[in-house]
């Protein structure tokens, strides 16, 4: 995937989870996460989006007890595009619950570690 050059406050961390999401509660799609930070993830997805969309994402992170599912908001932020084609999303966490902020401010420390 093509990534423009910009600066980020925290580094992403490679990971390939299962993510479900929707942009409107009733049809929902399934991908994988490519990399996730304290405020995103860069998500594999064909279905043509645009920025500024909003999507209800549900995912669970590697290691981390089987029950804790994280649900939040997303904003579409930046498309990614291979040949012009769409491959993927950048999206940025809205409405986390500080539980979920926790669990993946955990998982990215003992990743990066």
């Amino acid at each position: 995937m093509t990534q423009t050059a910009e600066k980020r406050e925290n580094q992403r961390i490679p990971l390939d989870t299962p993510v479900s999401y929707s942009l409107n509660g009733i049809v929902w799609y399934d991908t994988r996460s490519v990399n996730i930070n304290y405020t995103g993830m860069l998500l594999r997805a064909e279905e043509f989006l645009m920025p500024g969309q909003l999507l209800h994402l549900v995912f669970r992170l590697p290691n981390v007890h089987r029950d804790e599912i994280i649900e939040t908001k997303g904003e579409v932020i930046r498309i990614a595009t291979r040949r012009s084609k769409q491959v993927g999303v950048a999206v940025h966490f809205m409405y986390l619950h500080p539980a979920h902020q926790k669990v993946i401010q955990k998982f990215i420390n003992r990743v990066s570690r």
